[in-house]
């Protein structure tokens, strides 16, 4: 177990945090990240796989694209918009046109 000193500014799924514990059980597994998330405080335990680092301009760490986490995340956000969106729909009720004749 290694204490980040300083924090690292990283991204997880759940937004931008600071990385302050890193956890090695081995060979065999995946580095652990012990963070505090930027906006809620919580503490949150990420596997590598599933956080990145922040962008700093100072490091030159400037993304010319999305990366995959990004698009995936991106994708989830707005399918989950949409899937909103739907449910509101299902629940308008449209008045019956008279305008329109049936046969």
């Amino acid at each position: 177990m290694i204490q980040l000193n300083p924090p690292i500014p990283v991204k997880t799924p759940k937004g931008k945090a600071m990385a302050h514990v890193l956890i090695d059980y081995g060979p065999d597994y995946d580095l652990m990240w012990v963070t505090f998330q930027d906006d809620t405080g919580e503490c949150w335990t990420w596997q590598n796989k599933d956080i990145r680092g922040q962008e700093n301009i100072t490091l030159d760490r400037i993304p010319l694209r999305m990366s995959a986490y990004d698009i995936h995340e991106e994708m989830r956000k707005r399918n989950a918009e949409i899937a909103r969106l739907e449910m509101q729909l299902k629940e308008v009720s449209y008045p019956e046109r008279k305008d329109v004749q049936t046969s």
